[in-house]
């Protein structure tokens, strides 16, 4: 089986690595096709796919090829070069609504909420399969479409999605099995008996583009902006004062850990004993700092789910609802719901930023303890399995549909 993977940013190599690895294990003939139309400049200038940006593998090496957006990508496929292509995207987009479906097999790789809310049910339509974390995720997009309208309820639409839907698992976290806690702590200067406080800073961002993306279509006077926006740096200010304090309290190492498109605050990067960004994309950074923490925060980071898998309990500041981003069915389908991959009792926690400014300064780091068997019932539900072998059930769908 000849499998190529699409690569449009360096960063991609953190979903793809494990599936690349294990089908070179699995002796498949596998290419990855890194796209050098994308931006070298501007916020994501830094993840450009340059071939030196991938990571070393563990079974050997995969074949490595270039080319300048949809024309030449076009020209790729019709030269016969692969069996199947795994994107992150929906063929629709990477080739156009015009494009012969029946040249390649195309597979869609879950990436944490994009697949759902900036694709819609066309991006999993357009595709041969969509490997999914779960079987319950088909389920939320189901929901998540019904509600935008995009789907009615009944319509044949809802089962060519769910035929196209596989439970894998999530294949990113067999990386986890290549960290050495020992070592980062050793790298990062943290004594082997300090608990590790992980904080994934707030991603709205501030200013006038910010507000004016967060309240599309909301007509304010400029004292009301000017108003919201003090009030969002005031209460994020308090908040991370509010973290600082509670691994002081805990006698905790605070790591912070951002992504370069969204540079943290000033005041954020000061009261971190440590600050990272994507240092490693196989392992991901952020898989190295989940293996040594206690506890991660976050804000709605979709994060929740790898640190779930590796038994880290999660805390999820929850901003004013005006402040975040995203239509009214996003977040009554995946953020608000009872029992959300969010607000899941014994793995993650929500906390409204004023209730966690006023309670983190005096809470204990036990207070956050996972509970396994709430951890075993997430698992299930979001996850499929944590048993590392999400990669030959996706190559092994793969395989089963060309044939």
């Amino acid at each position: 089986m000849r499998l190529a993977f699409l690569v449009q940013r360096a960063n991609f190599y953190r979903l793809y690595a494990p599936i690349v690895d294990e089908a070179i294990r699995q002796r498949w003939d596998v290419e990855c096709w890194h796209d050098y139309s994308q931006a070298r400049h501007g916020q994501k200038g830094y993840n450009f796919p340059a071939l030196e940006s991938a990571p070393r593998f563990v079974h050997g090496t995969p074949g490595f090829r270039t080319y300048r957006g949809r024309p030449e990508l076009r020209a790729l496929l019709e030269q016969g070069r692969t069996d199947a292509v795994v994107s992150l995207s929906p063929r629709s987009v990477e080739l156009g609504q015009d494009a012969d479906r029946s040249a390649v097999m195309w597979v869609m790789l879950q990436h944490a909420l994009s697949n759902f809310v900036a694709y819609g049910c066309d991006g999993f339509r357009g595709a041969d399969g969509v490997a999914l974390y779960s079987e319950h995720w088909a389920e939320l997009a189901l929901e998540y479409f019904r509600e935008r309208r995009l789907v009615p309820p009944g319509d044949e639409t809802e089962q060519e999605i769910r035929n196209k839907t596989w439970a894998v698992g999530f294949p990113e976290m067999e990386a986890a099995r290549l960290v050495d806690p020992a070592e980062v702590r050793r790298r990062l200067g943290v004594a082997a008996d300090r608990p590790v406080v992980v904080l994934l800073p707030y991603s709205y961002g501030f200013g006038l583009a910010s507000f004016r993306a967060t309240h599309k279509g909301q007509r304010r006077s400029r004292w009301e902006e000017a108003a919201s926006l003090a009030r969002q740096v005031w209460l994020d200010v308090n908040v991370v004062k509010a973290v600082r304090a509670f691994c002081r309290r805990n006698g905790a190492h605070l790591i912070v850990k951002s992504r370069m498109k969204r540079r943290p605050a000033f005041y954020t990067r000061a009261m971190a004993d440590t600050h990272l960004y994507d240092e490693s994309v196989y392992p991901a950074t952020i898989l190295e700092t989940l293996r040594i923490a206690s506890l991660c925060i976050g804000f709605y980071s979709t994060t929740v789910h790898e640190a779930a898998y590796l038994g880290v309990p999660y805390l999820s500041v929850r901003p004013p609802d005006g402040d975040v981003r995203g239509d009214r069915a996003l977040q009554r389908v995946f953020l608000d719901r009872s029992k959300s991959s969010f607000d899941f009792p014994g793995v993650s926690t929500v906390l409204e930023q004023r209730a966690a400014i006023a309670h983190l300064p005096e809470t204990r780091l036990d207070d956050f303890a996972m509970d396994p068997q709430a951890r075993a019932a997430y698992v299930e539900k979001f996850l499929s399995a944590d048993d590392g072998h999400s990669s030959e059930r996706l190559l092994d769908e793969i395989r089963r549909m060309k044939r």
